[in-house]
């Protein structure tokens, strides 16, 4: 046994001892499902009153259905695909979505009402979280920030007056060791505060180096702390300031050939799996950084006054091996700090009377830089120019400023129609330089300098009806937008212009039996131009304009109370998502020499990347009383359909199913919980990125294979 099995597990001998994932009070007599309450109209409300397809879930059933990071929310909510690009989060709603870590997303992450722009600042825990909510379809009206695909709205806990701390780990058979803590309560009359934690640590990596004879797809650091203070002067007043810090490295990220193909590099030798390497240096990305929020919520009588201010300090440093063989042929390294400012305004009417409305305005300043990005090639490799080096330095800065109202009109009872509209303003600010040389180069090249500005208005229209107490149906048109930009990795290229979304969605919510039985469905309809698409160009990826595609679909969701205790969920997803215009598409053939021809062509229908035909979930809990004790069963499987990663639908993602199981025992003082769990069962190895060039049709399996452990909890 290796020292640091042996150092991991005395630990752990330690720690079970002391502290033994998450007790769950006992539930109530239930004559019904619980009522779910989710903010998607920047108010709270009856998810089953709300006239947008929504999936939400609490920090229980999270942890249940195997839900520990933003990464798994794809296996609770059907029609989502996250990706996982190095180390970035790149979820895809409806099939909407990219694959580029340089961009903002066109699905916006939220966390307590703050825009996180950054993909690589979106792939985090969810231990200290209350809820994890979808909004699908484009928000442009209410969220605007580039909300082509939908809104992730993670909502973290509040401290109260009442002293509480909970303590728990957790422990894999990768010997990912990871521990987190949680203690809040009041400090004074009108003053409460809380303080989480999270500290992770990968002992054993998904597969080998075999150069270096080290692991790869290790996490070597996973740490995260946020601080919360909330100060209620009065019952009209209530400030909530959080503080976060955050520290991930991830090492021995592996590009490995798409099955069925081989590259031109030199010296290339097969491996057992997609884990597996043969790279000359251990590749890592670091993710460091911390973010600051200031929340104010005023009453004023005739509505409330909502303030959100935060600032975001990220900073990711990477290397990595492209080229997979023992020779240094191919390496890339970046340095790529990011500075984001956001402040919110919004006033909210009462939620009674015949008309509710709210009414606001948004401002985002972000910067993100490449200081510098370096490609280096070495001999034989060569590119078409006989270039060493290509660096390149650069500032992309964005300003936007956006005013936004949308009211409901209750026009007779229970039929409610609501308007809503956004006009934004944004300018982006490009000054970058590229430079190529035989030599490592010491300093920056020319400068670049470029500008470009967008006025753009959305809009929302919804009729929704209360055919009965427990049955509301409801149409609605949106409009969505995601701006343009610039290629900081690759400054010389093209800009890119704003995608824009219509969507056309009609749904039906209903509660059965005496809220036993609640189901949901909707179907949409989405016109989509301009799309922005990543693709490789000359060894980089870039973002580029597709013409336009049709999507439609429909989702399920259902969720039913059989008995005491005996609860079934479950959702399925049915799309259609493709190009119907996408001239001068980048097209791979693989050669059988090795790499592969690019060449250019229209993929008109070619399915969209990332979107699956058919996707779904279901999930079985269990709780009952055992000898003064309780039991929690799940058993949670969620099935993807086939997809592929690029337009030109050459890598294939084939379909599989995740299934993921627990067994959780509370102890009589309610305190104490051990939790046995198991993940990807199946064994899958999921695809999560793909980068084709003429040497290489590279693709990462950066999702976990099977793990599974034992996890410990402790509360007081």
């Amino acid at each position: 046994m290796s020292s640091t099995r042996i150092r991991i597990g005395v630990s752990l001998i330690g720690i079970l001892a002391a502290c033994p994932a998450r007790a769950q009070d006992a539930p109530a007599d239930q004559t019904g499902l619980r009522e779910i309450v989710v903010t998607a109209q920047k108010r709270s409300e009856n998810l089953q009153k709300v006239p947008i397809s929504v999936i939400a879930a609490d920090a229980a059933t999270l942890a249940n259905k195997g839900v520990a990071n933003t990464a798994d929310i794809g296996t609770i909510a059907a029609g989502v695909n996250v990706r996982i690009n190095n180390s970035s989060f790149l979820p895809y709603i409806r099939g909407i979505g990219t694959n580029a870590t340089t961009t903002e997303s066109p699905a916006s992450l939220y966390v307590d009402g703050v825009y996180i722009p950054y993909s690589r600042g979106g792939l985090s825990g969810l231990s200290d979280v209350t809820q994890v909510a979808v909004l699908k379809g484009p928000q442009g009206t209410l969220f605007g920030r580039n909300s082509t695909a939908g809104v992730i709205q993670v909502t973290t806990r509040n401290p109260t007056q009442d002293f509480h701390a909970e303590l728990g780990t957790s422990i894999d058979n990768y010997e990912t060791l990871h521990t987190d803590a949680y203690i809040a309560g009041g400090l004074a009359e009108g003053l409460t505060a809380s303080l989480a934690g999270q500290y992770g640590v990968q002992g054993i990596g998904w597969g080998k180096d075999y150069t270096t004879g080290h692991d790869t797809h290790r996490v070597a650091r996973d740490v995260n702390l946020r601080g919360k203070l909330v100060f209620t002067p009065s019952t009209q007043t209530k400030i909530s300031v959080v503080g976060q810090y955050f520290d991930q490295k991830f090492v021995g990220i592996v590009y490995t050939p798409y099955p069925g193909t081989t590259t031109t590099y030199p010296g290339a030798l097969p491996v057992a799996n997609g884990y597996d390497t043969r790279n000359d240096l251990d590749g890592f990305l670091r993710n460091k950084g911390y973010s600051g929020s200031v929340t104010i919520n005023q009453h004023l009588g005739f509505a409330d006054l909502l303030s959100i201010s935060s600032y975001q300090n990220m900073h990711s440093t990477l290397l990595f091996d492209n080229d997979g063989t023992a020779a240094s042929l191919f390496t890339v390294a970046g340095d790529q700090p990011n500075h984001a400012y956001t402040q919110e305004l919004q006033l909210t009417s009462p939620t009674s009377g015949a008309l509710t409305w709210v009414v606001g305005a948004y401002y985002f300043n972000n910067k993100e830089f490449s200081s510098p990005s370096l490609l280096t090639m070495r001999p034989p490799y060569s590119s078409p120019l006989p270039i060493s080096y290509i660096r390149r330095d650069g500032k992309q800065t964005t300003q936007s400023l956006a005013g936004f109202a949308q009211g409901t009109w209750e026009f007779m009872p229970g039929s409610h129609l609501t308007l809503g509209a956004r006009y934004t303003w944004e300018k982006r600010d490009l000054l970058a330089s590229q430079l190529f040389s035989l030599t490592l180069p010491t300093g920056p090249g020319p400068l670049l300098a470029s500008s470009q500005s967008i006025e753009k208005p959305s809009f929302r229209v919804a009729l929704d009806h209360q055919f009965a107490p427990a049955v509301l149906g409801y149409a609605s048109f949106n409009t969505g937008f995601k701006s343009g930009g610039y290629n900081l990795l690759a400054p010389a290229s093209p800009a890119y212009l704003p995608e824009k979304l219509n969507a056309y969605e009609a749904g039906l919510k209903t509660q059965l039996f005496d809220r036993r039985i609640r189901l949901n469905a909707s179907v949409f309809y989405y016109d989509y131009t301009n799309i922005q698409v990543s693709q490789v160009v000359n060894n980089l990826a870039i973002v580029t304009n597709a013409a336009k595609a049709h999507t439609y679909g429909l989702d399920l969701e259902m969720q039913a109370l059989v008995t005491r205790g005996l609860e079934i969920s479950g959702a399925l997803g049915l799309l259609h998502a493709e190009y119907a215009d996408y001239p001068n598409a980048q097209i791979a053939i693989p050669n059988p020499a090795g790499g592969v021809t690019i060449t250019a062509g229209n993929v008109a229908g070619n399915r969209l990347p990332s979107s699956e035909k058919v996707s779904g979930n279901l999930a079985v809990d269990y709780d009952t009383a055992l000898a003064g004790a309780r039991v929690h069963a799940n058993v949670a499987a969620a099935y993807h359909g086939d997809s592929y990663l690029e337009p030109d639908n050459f890598i294939r993602q084939p379909a599989y199913v995740t299934l993921n199981t627990s067994l959780k025992f509370t102890l009589p003082d309610e305190r104490t919980s051990v939790t046995l769990f198991g993940k990807n069962l199946f064994d899958e190895r999921v695809l999560t990125a793909a980068n084709t060039s003429a040497n290489i049709a590279s693709v990462v399996y950066d999702a976990p294979p099977r793990t599974y452990g034992v996890a410990l909890h402790y509360q007081f």
